[in-house]
């Protein structure tokens, strides 16, 4: 008997964490169903496509998975209990997957390089996107279908459509939806990173923390909540809920956070620019509620299971689920949702925020989030049930 490259504890270049040769090792344990996951981007949806790890291990318990992501996301999937081998996207990885075999291959991003994946690497069942020979995306089959159409159709998918983003990866798949949750690990020092991070910039003691992000970069403006609004609410948070406000964002929305944190004359905690990925799961994971438009900054709160208000504009807030511990806060332009990057409106003499977002005022934000917090805070009280 020779090696057992099916083995889950191989490595083939170096001894196995057993420092076994394969003839009569105890430790086999063969690999079972080859699953490979081609997500790419963005990091968001990175994240809200971890529920379908859970799915995968109920359809097939013996799964050895393996995904491939963009290399910005890489960090939100680390240590993650249910992924077997975490690649980078590169020319290396790509060439790596072409001498391999799965059983069960499943793309969902339509971009070319990624969709052309499909038609490269072996596989026995093939589910979600691949590349038509003109170059253009297409469904591989049946269950995928009616995600595809949604990008051909505004209509299906701004006002017929009332799937979440979970539910329509679940479809892809063909496994069975049960309102999976996240999945996210926060290593330990990263959690130690954002409570010495909050101590240093003076968190006060036993007061609530509300992480907010209320930007999403140059790539998306319209998605920002306008610099006023989030002023006159981080005020209103420490006036009125005796909480503490600490600012989110990635480094090219240091500027609005330095405004809002001026004109809001509060003096709020601002880590805008000033995390890592790592760092500001850790960071989030010491928030006790989250407000934020639909970034990433949402969806890890909602990984971490906190209270989450989420403020839409552009986008369609059905295909977000709060699993019940939050709000959703809809546009009320009747322009809305557009998925635009630029606003025609923001741009006319009478404004310069995007009329979606600057539908959502202080009091509504503030209200919602009182909301949320008094929700978590019963259920915290009720007594456990060990039934």
């Amino acid at each position: 008997m020779g090696p057992k490259p099916d083995c889950r504890e191989y490595r083939g270049d170096q001894p196995c964490r057993h420092n076994r040769l394969c003839p009569g090792c105890p430790h086999y344990r063969p690999v079972g169903t080859r699953v490979l996951i081609v997500k790419l981007s963005h990091r968001g949806d990175v994240l809200r496509t971890t529920p379908l790890l859970r799915g995968l291990r109920r359809r097939y318990p013996d799964a050895h998975v393996a995904w491939l992501t963009a290399p910005d996301a890489v960090e939100l999937l680390r240590n993650n209990e249910y992924i077997d081998v975490l690649l980078e996207y590169s020319l290396r990885s790509i060439v790596a997957l072409q001498g391999q075999r799965f059983d069960v291959l499943i793309s969902l991003d339509k971009e070319p390089h990624a969709a052309a994946l499909t038609q490269l690497v072996p596989a026995d069942r093939r589910f979600g996107f691949g590349l038509h020979e003109t170059g253009r995306p297409e469904p591989l089959g049946p269950s995928a279908e009616y995600a595809f159409a949604l990008g051909l159709s505004d209509d299906l998918k701004f006002r017929q459509n009332t799937k979440t983003y979970q539910e329509l990866v679940f479809d892809i798949a063909e496994i069975p939806y049960e309102r999976d949750e996240y999945v996210l690990s926060v290593a330990p020092e990263s959690a130690e990173w954002g409570r010495q991070w909050l101590q240093a910039a003076g968190a006060p003691s036993g007061a609530p923390l509300v992480g907010l992000a209320p930007s999403a970069g140059e790539m998306w403006p319209t998605k920002a909540w306008p610099v006023a609004n989030c002023a006159d609410f981080t005020r209103a948070v420490g006036d009125r809920l005796d909480a503490a406000v600490v600012l989110l964002g990635a480094p090219d929305e240091q500027k609005r956070s330095r405004e809002i944190a001026k004109r809001s004359q509060s003096d709020p905690m601002n880590a805008t620019g000033k995390t890592t990925i790592p760092q500001l799961c850790g960071l989030i994971g010491h928030c006790d509620a989250v407000v934020a438009t639909d970034t990433l900054a949402m969806h890890v709160g909602i990984a971490l299971r906190k209270p989450v208000v989420a403020l839409f504009g552009p986008t369609c807030p059905q295909e977000v689920d709060l699993y019940d511990r939050g709000v959703k806060l809809a546009p009320t332009s009747e322009c809305a949702p557009c998925y635009r990057a630029t606003c025609d409106l923001a741009r006319r003499p009478s404004g310069g925020d995007p009329c979606c977002m600057a539908g959502h005022s202080a009091e509504a934000v503030l209200k919602a989030l009182a909301t949320v917090m008094g929700n978590e805070r019963s259920r915290r009280s009720e007594p456990r049930s060990d039934s």
